[in-house]
């Protein structure tokens, strides 16, 4: 439980850096295109679907460093501590970087905001918008053993010693989030963990000890199996919709609060069911529809032809982010708490400010993240009392059997 000797959890947003121009978009979609015509172009789907997301800021350019100063500064004068940037490498190099390098990375340094990367090393298919029932690869997943050193070589050279990159123990926090992917990319788990050893010996001899976190989905199979082969440090889950049991199974939408209360249970038995420190996770919300051709929503039909997750107020997005704070802290894992995420328009799952609700999602979490440091209890409340939540049921062998199609996995 939290005690006031524990370490204080620090709150790190995901970041999705496709708002601004890149060559390789530039050839896949025409010159200057950025996904704010996908947020643009979005349209409801049925009666009270709450669609098109509009920015309050207006599509601007993510990259030019006075957007990039502006989000900063908003993220820390309400709580949260560090961008987890999607980082993306493909052949022949970064792709989507201008506004981790020209914008982020600027803006940290003069807001105090911490900065890390996670390597987003799955394949890059069509999704603007994505074919019913077929995938269309357009980047191949980067997960050879070339495409692996060249790209771990170049964070460690380039970002691993910046002064604002984010440490957990005073270890650079680097995270994978496919890791079946990976896994398969690299021949196997013995394979992948050689080449990890391997990345954490170069990082070593750079002057930097690595924080690995492998990130956990559905299509992960036999996960403690697996973790117990590869070692990270430490994993977690980058949305709720990657839940083996996420509460989200009534169509067209189902609430935020069951998801809440789901991802609780989802967080207790983690523990046992990974074998390695878990740190809590929390979604703002969940629409892929933006992604989608217009469609039935009567049932899943693999992402992004998924249900959608119905918001219940800043209030509610509020209690999950306080209920972990509290996880945190009890020494599951690292001190910390992912949300997702900053800006994913096209996800409905961001705290960016729009025309609807101005900034009351990101004033939620400000509050919720002030009270939590503010009186340091323990104790979750997930719209229950404690004795409720505390007696989570223990993990089960069923919850992790895995879904083994690689299309469950979000394009992030």
């Amino acid at each position: 439980m939290t005690s006031d000797s524990s370490p204080s959890a620090r709150v790190a947003a995901y970041y999705f850096p496709q708002y601004h121009p890149d060559p390789r978009n530039d050839e896949l979609k025409g010159h200057g295109w950025t996904e704010w015509e996908v947020v643009a172009a979005a349209r409801p789907h049925f009666p009270g679907h709450d669609q098109p997301r509009v920015p309050l800021w207006g599509p601007e350019d993510e990259a030019q460093p006075e957007v990039a100063l502006r989000k900063a500064r908003l993220a820390r004068a309400h709580g949260i501590d560090a961008f987890i940037v999607d980082w993306y490498w493909y052949e022949g190099g970064p792709f989507l970087e201008r506004a981790l390098v020209e914008g982020i990375l600027p803006a940290a340094k003069a807001t105090g905001l911490q900065v890390a990367l996670m390597w987003a090393n799955h394949p890059w298919t069509e999704l603007y918008p994505a074919p019913l029932g077929a995938q269309q690869t357009l980047l191949s997943a980067p997960n050879s053993r070339y495409a692996f050193e060249h790209a771990t070589n170049y964070i460690i050279e380039n970002f691993f010693g910046h002064s604002q990159y984010l440490k957990v123990e005073g270890r650079a926090y680097f995270s994978i989030y496919d890791t079946p992917s990976l896994v398969e990319g690299l021949g196997g788990l013995a394979p992948t963990r050689r080449l990890l050893d391997g990345f954490r010996e170069r990082a070593r001899d750079a002057g930097i000890e690595v924080h690995l976190n492998l990130m956990s989905s559905p299509s992960l199979a036999g996960p403690r199996e697996v973790y117990d082969v590869l070692q990270p440090d430490s994993t977690s889950h980058y949305c709720w919709w990657h839940h083996n049991d996420n509460g989200m199974d009534a169509f067209p939408t189902s609430g935020y609060r069951q998801a809440h209360h789901k991802a609780v249970e989802q967080w207790r038995r983690a523990p046992a069911v990974y074998g390695v420190p878990y740190f809590p996770n929390v979604s703002v919300g969940w629409d892929p529809s933006p992604r989608t051709t217009h469609w039935a929503h009567d049932r899943d039909q693999g992402y992004p032809y998924t249900v959608i997750l119905a918001e219940e107020g800043p209030g509610a997005l509020a209690d999950a982010v306080a209920d972990a704070l509290c996880f945190a802290e009890e020494g599951h894992g690292p001190a910390l708490v992912g949300v997702n995420s900053w800006n994913e328009w096209t996800e409905g799952s961001y705290l960016e400010p729009d025309v609807s609700t101005g900034t009351a999602r990101i004033e939620g979490i400000g509050a919720a993240v002030a009270s939590h440091r503010a009186t340091r209890r323990p104790g979750m409340t997930n719209g229950k009392d404690e004795s409720t939540v505390l007696r989570a049921p223990a993990a089960s062998s069923a919850l992790v059997v895995a879904a083994s199609d690689p299309s469950h996995d979000a394009q992030d």
